[in-house]
């Protein structure tokens, strides 16, 4: 079995000309990361797991009404890399980063509230049971 293990996307903005994952740049920065693992003979993907930090410094973006537009992208990211392996969404899975969830509303006990826009983002995945 062949996995694919993406990280720390830590998207702030999806046009910051810094991110190597921004809008005008995640294409050909995804060909180039593609293309690699095709020169070294991998052509076919089972699996692709996301481990956390999708967005960066949730809940400064949440203040800024930024953090569901870097889920988005994140997903749009996702998304173009199966697609250039032939990845079904139900193959790919998703865990939460420290990122990824508003530490503010954790420290007051509201969960499902810190966690609510990553909880939305992962239905898109994690819908099989390959994984438990």
């Amino acid at each position: 079995m062949k996995i694919l293990h993406l990280s720390d996307f830590h998207i702030k903005d999806p046009d910051d000309s810094n991110s190597f994952l921004r809008n005008s740049n995640y294409k050909p920065f995804l060909n180039s990361l593609f293309n690699k693992i095709v020169d070294e003979g991998i052509k076919e993907i089972d699996l692709i797991i996301c481990t956390g930090d999708f967005v960066d410094k949730y809940d400064k973006l949440a203040d800024e009404g930024k953090s569901d537009n870097c889920f988005r992208h994140a997903e749009i990211i996702i998304n173009y890399i199966s697609k250039k392996f032939k990845i079904d969404s139900t193959c790919i899975f998703t865990c939460i980063g420290n990122h990824d969830f508003s530490r503010n509303l954790d420290k007051e006990d509201r969960e499902l509230d810190a966690r609510r826009e990553y909880n939305k983002f992962k239905l898109l995945y994690n819908q099989s049971e390959i994984i438990k």
